[in-house]
């Protein structure tokens, strides 16, 4: 899923939706095992090209550019962008996409721009 362009839906290839080539969202489930709880996680992904953590990524470019970037976004935003583009997904992936992409935001939007 994560990493891929193109996705199988309806025996049909289309243009994969939920795109994350630096897997900001946690999706590789070769990286990031499904069992294992996506906060674990967090410390652990790497922000690409620069391969360091996204908090470390984004105080570097507020203290070069200062705040420009602002995140407000609930549970309840995040499911009604998902809510579009899970039908592309497997039914068994929905939980684990929509819980990945949840907490990832959530968590993040708290540590970087929640002050």
């Amino acid at each position: 899923m994560a990493g891929n362009y193109l996705t199988l839906h309806r025996s049909r290839y289309k243009p994969c939706p939920i795109f994350d080539c630096g897997d900001s969202f946690l999706l590789d489930f070769a990286l990031y095992s499904p069992e294992i709880e996506s906060r674990a996680y967090l410390t652990k992904a790497q922000c690409l090209p620069f391969k360091s953590r996204f908090t470390q990524t984004v105080h570097t470019a507020q203290t070069l550019y200062g705040k420009q970037l602002a995140v407000n976004i609930d549970k309840t935003g995040i499911d009604t962008i998902l809510d579009k583009y899970l039908c592309y997904y497997p039914k068994q992936f929905h939980f684990l996409l929509k819980e990945r992409i949840e907490t990832v935001l959530m968590e993040q939007q708290k540590k970087l721009f929640e002050k």
